[in-house]
């Protein structure tokens, strides 16, 4: 099995696990609007208002500079957006974009969308024990950022394994490098805040390369 450890920057490869438990498929081809809405702030912020003009432009996505989507949108918009970050930059620049995406969304959902006082008990609970309750709460609401993917979560000891099957960020049109650094940067902002801040990823296979499944190991010590 193929490592993508490389795609995630500092963390060191290790082999996942199937997940035990998979949620239903939720409405296809629709996804929240974080995915969108991170990955601009996250070029913004790396590249400048000019370069991501540029790629806005070339994805065919400019009209969200001046009108932010509030509601779902098109998965494959995202999967052409973060394609074309792919094209635009090196892989490791393309995965550090994405990566900071994904903390950003793990950012607004901590500050938006879990309430306080869950997060503060989840961070007196063992970590073991957080990571399932956190999990058990993801379950049902995370087609807002995986869109049609199927996905499956296990907590194994002092790890996490999470797998997406019809990963939507892939894209139709897979490029053969690991495209899923946003949803590892996700679960790592997720998991550091609420669960232990000494969690780390390895993406072990990726859909973009003929993989059955975009699949990660998240553990803390």
């Amino acid at each position: 099995e193929k490592s993508h450890a490389a795609s995630l920057p500092g963390h060191a490869p290790r082999r996942a696990k199937r997940g035990a438990v998979t949620t239903a498929p939720p409405p296809r081809g629709r996804i929240g609007p974080n995915a969108l809405l991170r990955t601009i702030e996250a070029l913004d912020a790396g590249e400048g208002v000019a370069r991501t003009d540029a790629v806005l432009r070339e994805a065919g996505l400019e009209r969200y500079r001046a009108h932010p989507p509030t509601g779902l949108v098109d998965e494959r918009e995202v999967a052409t957006l973060l394609r074309c970050v792919r094209q635009a930059f090196s892989p490791d620049q393309a995965a550090a974009i994405a990566w900071d995406a994904g903390e950003r969304t793990a950012r607004y959902l901590l500050a938006n969308r879990i309430p306080r006082f869950a997060q503060a008990l989840l961070r007196m609970l063992p970590a073991g024990l957080a990571a399932r309750s956190l999990l058990a709460a993801i379950r049902g609401n995370t087609w807002t950022f995986a869109g049609s993917a199927r996905i499956a979560l296990r907590v194994r000891g002092r790890s996490v394994d999470v797998a997406f099957s019809g990963c939507p960020l892939c894209g139709a049109e897979p490029d053969g490098a690991p495209a899923c650094a946003y949803y590892a940067g996700t679960f790592v902002g997720l998991l550091r805040a609420l669960v232990a801040p000494t969690v780390t990823a390895s993406e072990v296979a990726c859909e973009a390369d003929g993989s059955e499944a975009c699949r990660f190991m998240f553990r803390w010590d």
